[in-house]
C-alpha cells in the first residue's frame, strides 16, 4: 500500500517486514512500490545497493549514514533515522543529503561522458563504486565490465581478478595520503594473462574539508602505444614513398639543412647533373653545404639569403652551366620547409632546365634583332631622301628667299609641311618599333625639367598666336633638377602640345604645370580648353592608331600613332601617363616621371638644350596642322 508523504521517503515495517511505501521514496529511488513489499531489510538493501549488510538496527534518535542507488544507478548519499514505532511498527526516514550531487556536478559529467576518459567515483574509506562510464567499464574484467554488475561493489572486490601487488599499493599510498596521485603507466595484468597499461589518476573530493570521494580516470596506454606504433609504421611508409617519388623526381632536388647547412638528400636526377658538373665528391648526403656552395655565383647565395629571410620560394631566373663543351641553362627554385614555429627548418634546391626555352627565346631575340635592323634600314632609305629633300627646303628659303614669289612661296611650305609629315611618321614608326621590342635607348642626364617645359612652350608660341591660342605655363617651382632624356621628353610635350594645338578652338587657353607629388614622382600637366574625347574613345586614345573620330577636322591630320608613341616614351623614362577628358569642356593629360637624380653626372645647362633640334623636333611634330 503506498502512502503520501511530502518530507521524508519512509518505509514502514512489520515484523520485519515491509508493509508499507510512501511515495517519497517511490520518487527516491525509482522503483515500484510492489518491488519493496514483504521483503526484510536485507532484501531491501540488497536491491538498493547499500553497503549496509544484514538486519537493520538503529536505535531511536540516532542515525545511521549510507549511500543507496536508484533504480537507474543513480548514486544517493542519505541519513537513515527510526524516528518513532507505532502499533508494532517500525518507521524508517531516508534523508538525502545535499553534501555532493555527484549526478549533476557538471565537470564529472563532462569526463563521464567522453568516450577517450574511463571515470569512476569511489566513496571514501568505504571504497564503493557509486558511478563509472562506459569507457572505464570497457577496463574492467568480462564479469564486472557491465554496470549492474559492479556499482555498489567494493574496490578490492571488482578488481580481484587483477593482479593485486601494484594496485594495492597504488591505493593504499592515496588512502594514506589523501592527495592527488598519477602513475603514467601501471602495469596491470587479469587472471587470463593479459598484460595492460593504464595511465592512472586519482583525485580526491572534498565536502566539508573531509574526503568524501575519490575520483578515478584511466586511459589506456596500451591502445596508445600501438597506435603510436602503428602511426610510426605508417609515418615510415609514408617517408619510404615520399623518398621514392623524390628520387623519381625527374629534376635535379637538392635537400639541405638549415642553420647547418648540411646536405640531407639529392635524388637522383640531382647526382646526375652534380656528376656532370663534376662536382659530386664534395656535394655528398652528409657533407656541409655551406663553404662548398661556392661553387655557385653569389646570385645564388644572395637567393638562399633572401629566402631565409622571406620564408618564400626565391627564383634564380637563369644559371648558366658547361656541361661537355656545350652550355645549359638552369632555372635554380629555393624553396623554404618551415617547422611547426614558421621558421626554416631545411629547404629544397630544384633546378629546372630551361636551355630549349633559353635557346629558343636567343633565336627570336636574334629574329627580333634582324627586322630590328631590317627597319632600321628601310626607315633609313625612307629618311635619306626626306631628310635631302628637307635641306633642299631649306636651302632655297634661305638663299633665293629674294626670288620666291607668293605662288611658289606657298607650294614650298606645302612642301616642307609634307616632308615633315613624311619624317614624323618615319621617326615614329621606328621609335615604336625600338620601344616595343626592348631596344629603345634612353640617355638620361640631370636637368631642370622647369626651364625645358619653358623653352618647349616658347618654342611654339609663334605657332600657337598664329591660331589665336594662348599656350600658359603655371609652376611655382624656379627649378627641379631630375633625370631625364631631355630629347624623350621634348618629343613627349610637343607630342601633346600639337594635340591640344590641333583640337582647341580658336581664343581658348592650353595650360602647362608642374606639380611635385609626395609620392617620389613629378607631374607635368598638359591641360586644353578643346572639343574633349569622347567617354567611350578614352580607353582606346593610347592604343596603336586609335584615334577620336569625333575630332578629326580638315585642319589636322594624324595616324593615329602618336599618343601611343608618347605612352611608350613616357614607360621608357619610368613614369606613366593618364587622361581625364570630358567632351566640348576639354582633356587634361598628366605625366608623371620619377623624382631622381644620377650620381657623378654634371647638370646640363640650358644652352646645350636650346639648339636648333628644338625647332626641328617642333617643326615635325607640327606638320600635321594646316595653317590658313
Amino acid at each position: 500500500m503506498c502512502i503520501s508523504n511530502n518530507e521524508l521517503a519512509c518505509l514502514y515495517f512489520s515484523n520485519n517486514k515491509v508493509v508499507r511505501v510512501n511515495n517519497a521514496f517511490i520518487k527516491l529511488t525509482g522503483y515500484d512500490e510492489n518491488q519493496f513489499l514483504g521483503k526484510s531489510s536485507t532484501e531491501v538493501f540488497k536491491i538498493l545497493r547499500s553497503n549496509i549488510t544484514g538486519e537493520l538496527e538503529i536505535n531511536e534518535g540516532n542515525g545511521l549514514d549510507c549511500f543507496i542507488f536508484t533504480k537507474s544507478l543513480a548514486v544517493k548519499s542519505v541519513t537513515i533515522s527510526n524516528e518513532y514505532r507505532l502499533n508494532g511498527e517500525a518507521k524508517y526516514c531516508f534523508t538525502e543529503k545535499e553534501e555532493f550531487d555527484l549526478n549533476n556536478n557538471n565537470y564529472i559529467n563532462e569526463i563521464y561522458n567522453s568516450d577517450l576518459i574511463g571515470l569512476a567515483m569511489y566513496s571514501y574509506p568505504e571504497m564503493i563504486l557509486l558511478k563509472a562510464n562506459e569507457k572505464y567499464l570497457y577496463h574492467l574484467c568480462k564479469t564486472f565490465n557491465i554496470e549492474k554488475n559492479c556499482i555498489g561493489m567494493k574496490k578490492e572486490y571488482i578488481m580481484r581478478n587483477y593482479n593485486k601487488g601494484d594496485i594495492e599499493g597504488f591505493w593504499k599510498k592515496i588512502i594514506q595520503s589523501g592527495e592527488v596521485y598519477h602513475n603514467r603507466k601501471m602495469k596491470v595484468i587479469d587472471t587470463y594473462g593479459k598484460h595492460s597499461y593504464w595511465d592512472i589518476t586519482v583525485v580526491p573530493i572534498r565536502a566539508h574539508g573531509d574526503i568524501k570521494y575519490l575520483a578515478e580516470t584511466i586511459i589506456d596506454v596500451a591502445e596508445e602505444s600501438v597506435n603510436i606504433k602503428n602511426s610510426e609504421e605508417n609515418l615510415i611508409n609514408y617517408e619510404k614513398q615520399l623518398s621514392m617519388v623524390f628520387n623519381n623526381i625527374k629534376l635535379p632536388v637538392i635537400c639541405v639543412s638549415y642553420p647547418d647547412f648540411f646536405i640531407k638528400k639529392i635524388n637522383n636526377e640531382g647526382l646526375r647533373l652534380l656528376r656532370s658538373l663534376k662536382k659530386s665528391n664534395f656535394l655528398n648526403v652528409g657533407n656541409s653545404f655551406e663553404n662548398k656552395i661556392k661553387f655557385s655565383n653569389e646570385d645564388n647565395i644572395e637567393c638562399i639569403n633572401q629566402m631565409i629571410k622571406t620564408k618564400t620560394v626565391v627564383n634564380l631566373k637563369k644559371f648558366t652551366v658547361k656541361l661537355d663543351d656545350k652550355v645549359k641553362y638552369y632555372k635554380i627554385s629555393y624553396q623554404p620547409i618551415l617547422d611547426m614555429n614558421s621558421e626554416v627548418s631545411e629547404f629544397f634546391i630544384i633546378a629546372i632546365d630551361i636551355t630549349n626555352e633559353e635557346e629558343e627565346m636567343n633565336e627570336v631575340r636574334k629574329s627580333i634583332e634582324a627586322r630590328e635592323n631590317s627597319f632600321s634600314f628601310i626607315v633609313h632609305e625612307f629618311r635619306t631622301p626626306l631628310t635631302t629633300l628637307s635641306a633642299t627646303i631649306q636651302l632655297i628659303e634661305c638663299v633665293y628667299k629674294s626670288e620666291i614669289s607668293d605662288k611658289l612661296e606657298k607650294y614650298i611650305k606645302m612642301m616642307n609641311r609634307n616632308v615633315n609629315q613624311q619624317l614624323r611618321l618615319v621617326n615614329n614608326l621606328l621609335d615604336i618599333t625600338r620601344a616595343e621590342t626592348g631596344y629603345l635607348k634612353v640617355h638620361s642626364e640631370n636637368r631642370d625639367i622647369v626651364s625645358m617645359t619653358k623653352e618647349i612652350i616658347k618654342s611654339i608660341n609663334t605657332f600657337a598666336k598664329s591660331k589665336n591660342i594662348s599656350v600658359k605655363f603655371n609652376c611655382k617651382l624656379k627649378q627641379k633638377v631630375i633625370a631625364i632624356d631631355d630629347e624623350k621628353y621634348e618629343r613627349i610635350l610637343l607630342n601633346l602640345l600639337s594635340n591640344a594645338i590641333k583640337y582647341t578652338p580658336e581664343h581658348k587657353n592650353i595650360e602647362v604645370g608642374i606639380v611635385i607629388k609626395n609620392n617620389n614622382f613629378v607631374d607635368i600637366i598638359v591641360k586644353d580648353d578643346g572639343v574633349g574625347i569622347a567617354k567611350e574613345k578614352q580607353s582606346i586614345i593610347f592604343n596603336r592608331f586609335g584615334q577620336s573620330e569625333s575630332v578629326l577636322t580638315r585642319k589636322s591630320e594624324g595616324t593615329g600613332i602618336g599618343l601611343y608613341l608618347v605612352k611608350l616614351l613616357v614607360k621608357a623614362l619610368g613614369g606613366n601617363i593618364t587622361l581625364t577628358s570630358e567632351e566640348n569642356i576639354g582633356s587634361t593629360f598628366i605625366i608623371s616621371l620619377p623624382d631622381i637624380k644620377i650620381e657623378f653626372k654634371k647638370e646640363k645647362n640650358l644652352q646645350e638644350f636650346t639648339n636648333n633640334r628644338l625647332v626641328q623636333n617642333m617643326k615635325v611634330e607640327f606638320s600635321t596642322i594646316y595653317l590658313e
